[in-house]
Parts: structure tokens; C-alpha cells; sequence
């Protein structure tokens, strides 16, 4: 089972591939051979706390937003 991005994305955060408040630049940098534009662009506000994900479908919130772009996982 192949882990999703925003799996990935707190992983690289906690192995110091991408820093610990990061924008959607640098989820870019490190995945845009393995996932979409458009997926990598919506990742981090669908899954931060109060996102569409979270909301809608009780997931889990992954990341909090500290301000526009600008995100640090929980």
C-alpha cells in the first residue's frame, strides 16, 4: 500500500527534507514526479485543521496552517 502525500510530506518534515514550516513550494520540490500539480496544490489546505477533509470526511488533520501558504504539520 503506497503511502498518500500528506503521509509523505510529514514524513519528509521529520527527516529534515522539507523545513519545519514549509509552502506548497516545497512539497513541489521534493514530489512533483510522483503526484499532480493540482493534488499537490490542495494537499496542505485539505488536510490542515478545519480543511475539506477534515470536515467532510472526519479524516485525521495532518497539517496547521500558520498563515496564507505557509503550513508545519501537527
Amino acid at each position: 500500500m503506497s503511502e498518500s502525500l500528506a503521509d509523505r510530506i510529514v514524513c519528509s518534515v521529520q527527516r529534515g527534507k522539507i523545513p519545519h514550516q514549509f509552502r506548497v513550494a516545497d512539497v513541489r520540490s521534493l514530489f512533483s514526479h510522483q503526484f499532480l500539480e493540482n493534488h499537490i496544490r490542495t494537499v496542505l489546505a485539505n488536510y490542515a485543521q478545519g480543511g475539506d477533509m477534515v470536515i467532510r470526511t472526519g479524516q485525521r488533520a495532518r497539517f496547521r496552517r500558520l498563515s496564507k501558504g505557509l503550513y508545519k504539520i501537527l
